[in-house]
């Protein structure tokens, strides 16, 4: 991706965002939210796709495909009043989206398969990702998948320390501030869907055990130095079953950034 396509992605990025406004400009908080990350997932996208040694056409590819990932979030909310993806799947309502709309900013149309594949697929289980992706396809999924757990890892260390994530139910409504791990929890490890979770130490748990689900080195690097094992971990209660799946999180975490 040029310069030049990438600005245009971002400027196409702004303004369908811009029509979520209010008249004063403002967006909702959790559209605010999403913009955000958003913003960040792109940042991290092409820092990880920088450290793995990409060139640079393809880190702005990277940053493209990070900035758009979340674009079905914006009309869920509106519809909706949530994030949540028992009815709406975004990541299909936003590659739909881009279907439709890419060739408004795309320069490449080479560039449309992988940017509207990542946007498809980002946030599905792996194993419900098939395997006729083409490479190319495939190998963006994975970094903006990177991008993206390291930017939810993020705003669950900071919102928690904050102020306890008093905003998460009402992104995630089946999801109660409890701190109890439900049964079972930390034996699943958050491999069931989102909708699964019933507390707030549930949903600590799942973003822990995506360091199990990582895909570059960059990626374990980027949480190991924002701390995120720890700072995590010491959110949920103690307990030898706690402590064990958190020693054996940081082990992961230390060996995918080759420790």
């Amino acid at each position: 991706m040029t310069e030049e396509g990438y600005a245009a992605a971002s400027d196409w990025f702004a303004g369908y965002v811009g029509g979520f406004r209010d008249p004063a400009g403002g967006l909702p908080p959790a559209l605010q939210l999403k913009f955000d990350h958003s913003l960040r997932v792109a940042g991290d996208a092409a820092r990880i796709a920088a450290e793995l040694g990409r060139r640079e056409g393809y880190v702005r590819l990277a940053r493209a495909a990070g900035l758009l990932h979340d674009i079905g979030r914006f009309a869920q909310f509106r519809a909706e009043g949530d994030f949540s993806d028992v009815s709406t799947d975004h990541g299909s309502s936003g590659a739909a989206l881009l279907t439709e709309r890419a060739r408004e900013f795309l320069g490449d149309p080479s560039e449309a398969g992988p940017l509207i594949e990542t946007v498809r697929w980002h946030s599905r289980r792996r194993e419900d990702i098939p395997s006729s992706l083409a490479p190319e396809e495939a190998a963006l999924l994975r970094l903006v998948r990177d991008a993206d757990k390291l930017d939810i890892m993020r705003i669950a260390v900071e919102s928690l320390e904050r102020d306890g994530f008093r905003d998460l139910p009402s992104m995630l409504p089946n999801i109660s501030l409890s701190r109890e791990i439900s049964p079972g929890a930390l034996e699943a490890e958050g491999h069931g869907p989102a909708s699964g979770l019933r507390t707030l130490s549930d949903f600590i748990i799942m973003v822990l055990a995506w360091f199990r689900e990582l895909n570059y080195a960059p990626s374990f690097r980027l949480a190991l130095r924002r701390g995120v094992p720890e700072r995590l971990g010491a959110e949920l209660p103690a307990g030898p079953g706690t402590e064990r799946f958190i020693s054996e999180i940081k082990a992961a975490a230390l060996a995918g950034a080759g420790k």
